[in-house]
Formats: C-alpha cells, structure tokens, sequence
C-alpha cells in the first residue's frame, strides 16, 4: 500500500494544527498525453506528484519545494485539453481520496472531482473500481520505451515480451519486491491500445487463492477498461462499472461490494 506522507498532507502549524487541505488542487484535472492517447486524471491519482515519501536527503526542506515546483508546473501546463502535457509514462493511483487518517477534512474533496469513477471510490473502499484495479499502483507507459520502467529480477535473464495485441495482458518477469516474503512477485504488462500500456505487480493471492497469472488477466483488463471509459475525453461509468463488477478480486461472500454490482 502507499505509505507515503504525500504532498496532501500539509506540515503542521506552530500549534500542532494543520492547515485545511487544499481540496480544489487535490481534485483539479491533470490532461496528460501518453503514447498518443490524450488522458485526463484527478490530481490526487498521480502518485509521483500528490505523493511524496520519506526524504532521505540531507536537505529535505530542499527537496519539499521542488517536488511542490514540480507539481504546480504540472498543474499549469496540463490544465487544458488542448495542450496536454507529454509523458512517456506515469504511475497511477486508484483509492479512497477522501480518507485520510491525517485529516478527515479531505472528504470534501470528492464532491469536486469531474469524473464518476473517481467520486465512486472517493469515499467508498468497497467500491468496484478499486475492487479490480491493483491494489497499490499502475504505470501507464509507452510501450516502445518499456524496458525504462520494468522492475526485474537480474537484467540478464530471460524475460517475456510486452503484448503485441491489443487488451493482452501477460507475465513479464519476476519483480524486484524488498521484503520478499513468501509469495512469487511478477511484473505484469497490458497492451491497451496502439503503444499504450499499463506494467504493475502481481502475485499469488493467499486466503482467497488467485494465481499470479489470473489476477494478471483479471487486472489488465480493469486496467483497459478504466483507461478507454474513464480516462479518455468522455466517460462510460456504465461500461465502466459493469467490467469492474465482474473483475473484483475474489473474496468472501459478505466483503464490502457496491449495490449496483450483480450478487454472487
């Protein structure tokens, strides 16, 4: 899970208290352009600008204001679709926005996103979206420069190659993951559509058992379908929330599920 202090959270005033989160900013829409396919997410799904773990610099205080430069640069030079700004890959955050153990006041945040898919988990963690998504982060990439942004073990080993065919998704290679633990880490890899693509972390699933392979199929597929009825310049909740109902993660039968979501 992301255990990261992002730029969300505000430094404490003088007294101890936090400032209000700016919510507008949090939910303001990013237009971004990947692999030729323009895209538009909230602010608060891009985890390499809403997000900032611990800094291990010498001069974190440094490091707080580029990270801040960085994100208002993005802000104002991605705030209209007609001049998306050009990435060659982005890591994707899908969660709960509003709920934050460090300041329940971002809850106000979910009554200003745009988007259906993102007000439908905004205040909800048994949402179906985020019930089929992968449960920490996503990189959408341009698939001609993947080898930047895959995480494997040993460069020297073989390794599967990224889908050639649209909506196929596949094992690439085992992941580079710190602690280990006991389960078998893969990178996973989706094509969505021309050079668009999607890599993240899969695994064999402990209590309700899902192979690393299932939950690759099952998850590139959430991943396309948010991408083409969500994240493009018109949304298809509909579309949308019908392929997540039917790609959540299995589970027990009494989990959290949205009521829209066919029983069963």
């Amino acid at each position: 899970m992301i255990a990261a202090i992002g730029l969300t959270l505000s430094a404490c005033d003088e007294d101890g208290t936090r400032p209000a989160p700016d919510v507008h900013r949090l939910a303001a829409n990013v237009h971004v352009s990947i692999a030729e396919h323009d895209l538009v997410l909230p602010f608060i799904a891009l985890e390499e600008y809403a997000y900032r773990g611990p800094s291990f610099s010498l001069n974190p205080e440094r490091d707080t204001q580029q990270a801040s430069r960085a994100a208002d640069t993005l802000l104002r030079e991605a705030a209209t679709p007609d001049h998306p700004r050009l990435f060659s890959s982005l890591a994707i955050v899908v969660r709960p926005y509003g709920l934050n153990d460090f300041d329940t006041r971002q809850i106000t945040l979910c009554p200003l996103l745009t988007r259906e898919w993102s007000r439908s988990v905004c205040d909800n963690p048994g949402a179906a979206v985020l019930q089929a998504l992968p449960v920490n982060r996503f990189r959408l990439v341009d698939l001609r420069e993947a080898q930047k942004h895959l995480n494997c073990v040993g460069e020297d080993r073989p390794r599967n190659p990224v889908p050639s065919t649209p909506r196929q998704a596949t094992i690439v290679c085992r992941a580079k993951v710190y602690p280990a633990g006991e389960n078998d880490f893969h990178t996973a890899a989706v094509r969505i559509s021309g050079e668009l693509g999607a890599l993240w972390t899969v695994w064999g699933h402990g209590q309700f058992v899902e192979t690393a392979e299932a939950m690759t199929k099952r998850e590139g597929e959430a991943i396309v379908a948010l991408v083409q009825h969500a994240l493009g310049p018109a949304e298809n909740f509909a579309a949308l929330d019908s392929i997540m109902c039917r790609s959540r993660r299995p589970g027990p039968a009494d989990s959290p599920r949205r009521a829209d979501c066919p029983k069963g």
